[in-house]
């Protein structure tokens, strides 16, 4: 069950106690779990052994709402955090903080994309089944492994939009956003409760995103967060189609703080994902696709569960969904970001997604009267 729980970030690494040969390196999963990789080199170099452990690092789990709100402000007062339980159309919100502050929320924004090809499956525009075609200018950095992909090979609609919510494949969110066009972006945004859509428009995509932030021209986005939207459409015309570098993926500089993001508040996000999980009902395969992510907390009488996070400079968004078999759909959202030394928010990021994590526990138990 390890494969399933990756990509993963080398945290950190230190020489294995006791051993002139080996190596300990702390991974966290996209969950944000933590996990030991422990291995060992042999005379020639070459790997003599290696295994998993869970990681003595995992923070403790919270037991309350305060515990967990209490903590997340301590990582950065810059916190918004929403716990929510509905059932036959009642609604009960457990945490509410700063719930309506618009926040960056990185790759979340791939729930809208989702909503887009959902709502075009649903209209017969598009079929799961479709192919579309991997292309080199559609590659990009960051989480996934499709642009691995020889140009000019296909996937599936559904297989993309597995990758991209699975793993936040950038190179499928590119496909896929090409694929259903502007407008069904800019409706899906729309329908899935965006408070304010004008706020994802233009909509970005991961290539367009990376060649503002740390591409080549990146000089073309200054100015960006008081631009207006023709202007920025401009800004995004000129990056041209030059790649961008892995090597330049790496930065401790925050660019929300230039409007450079994908951004909503943690009551958009949850609306987000309880249409979607609405839309289930007339679309099992889109049940699917959001339950990618296959590993999660531990919650008694669980019948349904979704999980997406963003990370960028400074950003860590975490997203995750419950259903449980009486119907009750628990959500818990969390945005927390940093201004200035948004490498700190690197070594918290597993405690935040772990947090989040106890928090829809801690809400689901409610519900099941524990």
């Amino acid at each position: 069950m390890i494969r399933p729980q990756g990509p993963f970030v080398v945290v950190r690494f230190q020489r294995l106690p006791g051993e002139d040969n080996g190596l300990v390196a702390l991974l966290r999963s996209r969950w944000g779990i933590l996990t030991d990789l422990t291995f060992t080199s042999s005379t020639d170099g070459k790997v003599a052994s290696w295994f998993f452990a869970a990681s003595e690092s995992i923070p403790n789990p919270a037991t309350s709402f305060e515990e967990i709100k209490r903590r997340l402000k301590e990582i950065s007062p810059e916190t918004s955090l929403l716990v929510q339980r509905s059932r036959s159309g009642r609604e009960l919100t457990d945490v509410r903080l700063h719930s309506a502050d618009v926040m960056p929320m990185s790759s979340i924004f791939k729930l809208y994309v989702l909503g887009a090809v959902a709502a075009q499956v649903g209209d017969g525009t598009l079929s799961w089944r479709d192919l579309v075609m991997v292309s080199d200018d559609k590659k990009s950095p960051g989480t996934g492994t499709l642009r691995d992909a020889p140009a000019g090979s296909h996937i599936s609609v559904y297989d993309a939009a597995k990758a991209m919510i699975g793993t936040s494949d950038n190179t499928a969110a590119n496909i896929l956003m090409d694929l259903v066009g502007e407008y069904a972006l800019a409706r899906a945004v729309e329908d899935l409760g965006h408070h304010d859509p004008k706020l994802l428009n233009p909509f970005l995509s991961p290539r367009d995103m990376f060649g503002l932030t740390v591409g080549r021209n990146t000089e073309a986005a200054a100015g960006w967060a008081t631009s207006d939207q023709e202007t920025k459409r401009a800004i995004v015309a000129s990056l041209g189609e030059e790649p961008v570098e892995p090597s330049a993926m790496t930065s401790d500089r925050a660019f929300w703080t230039q409007g450079l993001d994908w951004f909503a508040s943690v009551e958009d996000i949850s609306q987000a994902f309880r249409k979607l999980r609405l839309m289930v009902s007339k679309d099992p395969k889109l049940g699917e696709v959001l339950e990618s992510t296959i590993n999660g907390p531990t919650i008694d009488q669980l019948d349904f569960l979704s999980f997406k996070s963003g990370s960028a400079p400074g950003v860590q968004a975490t997203a995750l969904m419950a259903e449980l078999k009486d119907g009750t759909v628990v959500t818990a959202v969390a945005q927390v970001v940093l201004r200035d030394e948004v490498e700190m928010l690197d070594l918290r990021r597993d405690e935040i997604s772990s947090l989040v994590a106890d928090a829809l526990r801690i809400a689901s138990r409610r519900t099941n009267g524990g």
